[in-house]
């Protein structure tokens, strides 16, 4: 929310992050926080998403062309639309610290052909 505390020429701006220990991934149109810094590496994300219930996220089974997340394994995080690689830091990819945007979604959904309700179809 924009605020006084910093103006731009008397024009209220959205202050810096004050909570930095927290990053958030979407999945599936949810936003999930979870604890991590940049010096973790990309499991280690994932770990911590799977232990703060992104398994949520999934639809049930009759409604869904993969096998859904069984285990923190099966994610793939994504950030400026790279696919990152689970023994790399999360810093060699330039993730800032708090960051807010990262991309959760089934590893199986990247090789997987598009669901039959997708605006793919359209």
């Amino acid at each position: 929310m924009a605020t006084m505390d910093m103006p731009f020429e008397g024009i209220p701006t959205v202050p810096p992050r004050k909570n930095t220990s927290h990053m958030a991934a979407f999945c599936e149109g949810c936003r999930h926080r979870f604890t991590a810094t940049p010096d973790m590496t990309v499991a280690q994300a994932k770990q911590a998403l799977w232990a703060g219930g992104i398994a949520r996220s999934n639809k049930p089974p009759e409604k869904s062309n993969t096998p859904g997340l069984r285990d923190w394994s099966d994610l793939a995080l994504l950030y400026a639309m790279q696919v990152m690689d689970d023994d790399q830091l999360l810093s060699s990819y330039h993730v800032p610290l708090g960051c807010k945007v990262l991309v959760a979604i089934e590893a199986a959904k990247l090789g997987a052909p598009p669901e039959p309700d997708s605006a793919y179809w359209n």
